[in-house]
């Protein structure tokens, strides 16, 4: 669903995939950890309401039943939501992120630090290159946010996947 994402391709196809994942680590979450993140994630969902939350998704599931009625709402966020509670889902059930998934949540972080309660940086002034960076990417047609976020992606993932293999270099060297 992210390489789908940041491709830009079928938002109702992206949007259908990332509902999908979600649901299967959702429903799944509670065998594998018994914390109580699931049942926020619940209550969340609850306070916006389940039917809004599934709305595209059953819409799509449900066409069958009445074949002329009209998708009246659908928002891409809402699927960058879906990928991005996804996800969480995924590390806390396998311990950490996919490199896909890392840089996913590393773009997403970047452009929303407000909704992640990620405080300023305390170098002023690279703190103003990344609020000039955040505004830069807002203020770009969505096909060059997409792109741009597919950058840092793969940017991402090539460093991470460098920096394990280098680990493991160095384990071995020290057998």
């Amino acid at each position: 669903a992210i390489r789908l994402f940041f491709d830009n391709e079928d938002s109702l196809s992206v949007h259908t995939l990332a509902h999908a994942s979600f649901r299967i680590l959702f429903d799944i979450y509670p065998l594998h950890k018994s914390d109580d993140f699931a049942t926020k994630i619940d209550e969340m969902i609850h306070v916006m309401g389940w039917q809004r939350f599934n709305g595209t998704a059953n819409f799509l599931k449900h066409a069958d039943r009445d074949p002329a009625e009209l998708l009246r709402y659908h928002d891409a966020d809402d699927t960058q939501t879906f990928i991005g509670l996804a996800s969480l889902m995924y590390r806390r059930i396998a311990g950490d992120f996919t490199p896909l998934m890392r840089g996913f949540d590393c773009w997403t972080e970047a452009l929303s630090p407000e909704a992640f309660d990620i405080p300023p940086d305390p170098d002023r002034e690279l703190e103003a290159l990344e609020k000039g960076m955040r505004e830069a990417i807002k203020a770009a047609p969505l096909s060059e946010r997409l792109a741009m976020g597919k950058q840092l992606t793969k940017m991402l993932t090539v460093l991470w996947e460098r920096r394990h293999q280098l680990s493991l270099a160095v384990d071995d060297s020290t057998v």
